[in-house]
């Protein structure tokens, strides 16, 4: 009797088990989003809520929203530091004027290189609030970090690849305005891991249109206010030693800064100056280095340009800022309101 032996090869070509791939991904998809909805859930009960981050990507990405020409006459763009993005709520001021707000402050820079690119390089005839400080003439160190984001913009989006960069940054608002956990700063997952006593503070949120609010004083603790207060003040300290003062070299920039008012001002644009508040020690260091008689009350007649001093207005002129340099989100609303009226009464109304 003849015999047969079955061949490797037979043995290779067995029957895989057949599997339902379609619903294997569909359960781990699933399994995934159970996963980071609890950890969304776990780090929202520690206090963090969803936030966007301010960096340059996002930055140049709402600078992309100014408009030009006659479509830019009801715009109203927000310039300066980090006391403009802390001290203004762009849906404040969008209801209460109807206008469209952009926020372009930079932390921990000056401002003065963007209103030269605004002024020369656009044709930009809305309004332009300038988060603006006597010494703002004599800081060409940080200026330098405008000049950059300038740069980079021009750079990232004056070619067909900025759509990518567009929808990449929706996308990424999309999911930091959505999910806490998508914002992984150490300052936030110390939150859990972290015992009380060690954890960063976790005070700032960013929202839509880069509406930035401080909850200092229901986010912190006494001793943390102390420490951000200490911490201004220090850095107002550094900022004001060793340092002379060159009025001529102060008077130069003035001047160029009354030169890019004009530019912006004689096509139908306006530019109001504005002097954030400070308060405490640090509004006393900033009256001893640039005496308000001195400096500030001469800009206006230097530059062309409207000005608003926070020490004018009513209920702002001792405002409590708890860092001593920043206003908490309440008193933000409450000043972005004040700005917004005075708009509507004084630009606003006139256009309409």
């Amino acid at each position: 009797m003849e015999m047969r032996m079955r061949s490797s090869i037979s043995n290779s070509e067995l029957r895989r088990p057949d599997m339902n791939y379609a619903r294997l991904w569909l359960l781990a998809a699933v399994m995934t989003l159970a996963i980071l909805g609890s950890c969304d859930v776990l780090i929202r009960m520690y206090g963090v809520t969803p936030s966007l981050v301010d960096d340059m990507k996002l930055w140049e990405y709402t600078r992309d929203g100014m408009l030009t020409g006659t479509a830019s006459a009801n715009q109203v763009i927000f310039i300066g530091t980090s006391r403009a993005n802390l001290g203004i709520d762009p849906g404040i001021f969008e209801k209460e004027t109807g206008c469209d707000v952009l926020k372009l402050g930079i932390a921990g820079s000056e401002a003065w290189p963007l209103l030269r690119d605004i002024a020369e390089n656009t044709d930009f005839r809305g309004t332009i609030f300038y988060d603006f400080r006597a010494d703002a003439c004599s800081r060409n160190d940080i200026a330098q970090i405008t000049e950059k984001y300038i740069r980079e913009y021009y750079k990232n989006y004056s070619n067909l690849g900025k759509y990518d960069k567009i929808l990449n940054e929706k996308i990424a608002i999309f999911f930091q305005s959505s999910l806490a956990i998508v914002d992984i700063a150490p300052e936030n997952l110390n939150r859990i891991f972290l015992p009380e006593k060690a954890r960063a503070d976790n005070y700032v949120v960013i929202g839509k249109d880069r509406a930035t609010k401080a909850y200092y004083r229901t986010k912190l603790t006494a001793k943390g206010i102390a420490k951000n207060r200490k911490k201004r003040i220090r850095e107002a300290r550094e900022a004001c030693a060793g340092k002379c003062h060159d009025d001529s070299m102060w008077q130069c920039r003035i001047r160029e800064i009354g030169k890019w008012v004009k530019l912006v001002q004689d096509r139908g644009g306006r530019v109001v100056l504005v002097r954030f508040p400070t308060s405490g020690e640090h509004w006393e260091l900033d009256s001893a280095a640039y005496p308000r008689e001195k400096y500030w009350n001469k800009i206006a007649g230097l530059t062309g340009a409207v000005t608003i001093h926070f020490k004018d207005i009513q209920g702002f002129e001792s405002v409590d800022c708890p860092d001593t340099s920043h206003l908490n989100y309440d008193d933000a609303e409450k000043f972005t309101e004040y700005l917004a009226k005075w708009y509507d009464i004084n630009i606003g109304v006139k256009r309409k």
